[in-house]
């Protein structure tokens, strides 16, 4: 059985190596995912990895390192804490933002993902720190 750590690590790489194909591989092919890209839900997989793609294909020469802090797993459920930074074709870090994401893992495929940040509530602006 796929761990979360392995999903984590499979993930990161697929991120940075920008391959649309092995990040979907992570995913269920009915994953439900409720992301921050300006609809409410994507339902499928089918429906989701145009999203992706685009992502990646907006990136151009630069990449995107991913890490995950304050990851709890309980059976099928996981929550942590993940920061994008877009780098430089030489690393350098050029912006960063950190979203909540929860997972819900079954049979070592993401079923269920759901990613967001605080919003402030004056404002109704989501807030992206990079740390």
């Amino acid at each position: 059985m796929t761990s979360i750590e392995e999903l984590l690590d499979r993930y990161t790489a697929a991120v940075r190596a920008k391959d649309a194909g092995a990040l979907a591989s992570l995913y269920a092919d009915d994953v439900v995912v409720f992301d921050m890209w300006g609809v409410p839900a994507f339902r499928g997989l089918a429906a989701w990895r145009p999203t992706v793609e685009e992502w990646f294909s907006s990136l151009g020469d630069e990449s995107v390192g991913v890490t995950f802090r304050d990851v709890e797993a309980r059976g099928p459920l996981a929550h942590m804490l993940v920061r994008y930074a877009g780098l430089s074709p030489d690393g350098e870090e050029l912006r960063a933002m950190t979203n909540r994401m929860t997972w819900v893992v079954e049979d070592g495929k993401v079923v269920h993902e759901h990613s967001s940040a605080p919003a402030d509530l004056k404002t109704g602006r989501v807030i992206l720190s990079g740390e």
